[in-house]
């Protein structure tokens, strides 16, 4: 695909070593990085940069991180940040009680980590970022209600280019991946905050997870150590290595 003269003078210039700033902390400026690689990847397979964030376990950490390095990035390629889109999907009530053994650290009781949608919302707007954007999607709920099939298929037409994963236990994240895999496309970046929750033990929380969810045949997870966050970065590939296939048809 030959780039038009104009796209190919908003790209910045990629490489391996991504382009880590010294004005931003580790976490934003792996998010600049990793921002920065799937756009330009999205823009070489179909055409556009634009690319989608999916959050699950929502806090301002993670979410105003990714949206300040967002909000850099396309200030420096000239993109409209009203075309990268956010699905931020929390119960918005706190953990839910634990379901497994695996989900057992001393830390994690039901209600921890609570963040109500109206205070996100505040936190949102003191960082300058309009908290009713229409590129913000918010999906409250527990998982078992919110992540269903109707919005799996609402969803195929948005794929996920960049995945945060906070929500703690090994329950959560292993129901998280297993509803994303018939929409996940070759080349999915994911961030695991909890990974080493454990000490790294890979009989609990996020890595079990891992090792449960790459018994699939079809595709996994990779740790991707490419711009840093060591261990709780990984890649999603596809045995069939096809960025625009759909898992539920290989």
């Amino acid at each position: 695909m030959q780039l038009g003269r104009n796209v190919a003078k908003k790209l910045l210039t990629y490489s391996k070593r991504g382009l880590h700033l010294t004005d931003l902390d580790p976490i934003s400026s792996w998010f600049y990085s990793v921002i920065n690689r799937q756009s330009h990847r999205n823009l070489l397979f179909t055409g556009k940069p634009q690319l989608n964030y999916y959050e699950f376990g929502v806090g301002i950490r993670t979410l105003g991180r990714y949206l300040t390095s967002l909000r850099l990035f396309c200030e420096r390629t000239g993109y409209s940040m009203a075309d990268f889109h956010v699905y931020a999907f929390d119960s918005f009530q706190g953990l839910p009680p634990k379901k497994d053994e695996k989900d057992n650290y001393v830390e994690w009781k039901e209600g921890s980590f609570r963040t109500t949608l109206p205070l996100l919302k505040k936190q949102l707007n003191a960082l300058r970022f309009n908290p009713d954007a229409s590129n913000l999607h918010y999906v409250p709920g527990y998982y078992e209600k919110t992540l269903t099939k109707n919005l799996q298929n609402d969803l195929e037409s948005r794929p996920a280019s960049i995945v945060t994963v906070d929500v703690d236990y090994y329950s959560s994240t292993i129901q998280v991946l297993n509803w994303l895999k018939p929409i996940l496309k070759s080349g999915v970046i994911f961030y695991f905050d909890d990974i080493w929750a454990f000490d790294g033990n890979p009989y609990y929380g996020q890595p079990a997870a891992i090792n449960q969810f790459n018994k699939h045949r079809d595709g996994g997870l990779l740790t991707y150590p490419e711009f840093g966050m060591d261990g709780c970065a990984h890649i999603y590939w596809k045995r069939k290595f096809n960025d625009t296939g759909d898992s539920r048809h290989l």
